[in-house]
């Protein structure tokens, strides 16, 4: 798998690193190449956008997720702001970032919104195989996508570091450790539960 992976990237750079888990863009590559770089090219490229414009960019962080959330600001002029060499204004407004995560959960409530169907079974959604993945997280993808599971399990013999939040994956079973207190009922009693219910809500 990783052969592949060197053979395309060979002229772009190889860096045969795991994202490292830190707020630091520069080695937490992953969120810095595959999203926030993503949006500023489309931003900077796209006819409607690149030049005399406004946007307002709407985001949903909270300072209670983390200590590098809690240092953002409710609104400020995004990094794509170039109004003097393009006429394009753009702001971020985080319109709950003093909210709660029981504050957005009674405004779910409230106004009968339908979430994503992952935060009935886990209290975080994001990449499958995010570096920040529990040990929960990890024996759900092991029990979800085995396949998926082993190439990070092979990344890891190959570049001689581990994930550490792996591990009791591969001590235990999956069912084991899906049993953790991040996971909500019934999925604590029976994970084959949390395969059933993924696949049925998104390929349906």
């Amino acid at each position: 798998m990783l052969q592949k992976c060197k053979e395309e990237l060979e002229g772009l750079g190889l860096r045969m690193k795991f994202p490292a888990k830190g707020a630091d863009l520069s080695t937490r590559y992953c969120s810095a190449y595959l999203k926030i770089m993503v949006g500023a090219t489309a931003i900077a490229h796209s006819s409607e956008t690149k030049a005399n414009c406004k946007i307002l960019m709407v985001s949903g962080e909270r300072r209670g997720e983390s200590l590098n959330r809690s240092r953002y600001n409710e609104c400020e002029i995004h990094g794509m702001n170039a109004e003097i060499r393009n006429r394009r204004t753009v702001h971020v407004f985080r319109p709950i970032i003093d909210w709660s995560l029981s504050d957005v959960w009674e405004k779910i409530r409230r106004f009968r919104i339908q979430p994503c169907p992952t935060y009935e079974i886990f209290n975080r959604c994001s990449c499958a195989i995010c570096v920040f993945n529990s040990p929960s997280h990890w024996a759900s993808v092991k029990l979800i996508y085995p396949n998926l599971f082993q190439q990070v399990v092979d990344a890891e013999k190959e570049l001689g570091f581990t994930l550490g939040d792996m591990l009791p994956c591969l001590k235990a079973g999956a069912s084991q450790i899906i049993g953790d207190r991040n996971l909500s009922p019934p999925w604590r009693l029976y994970p084959s539960l949390v395969f059933f219910r993924l696949r049925y809500v998104f390929q349906s």
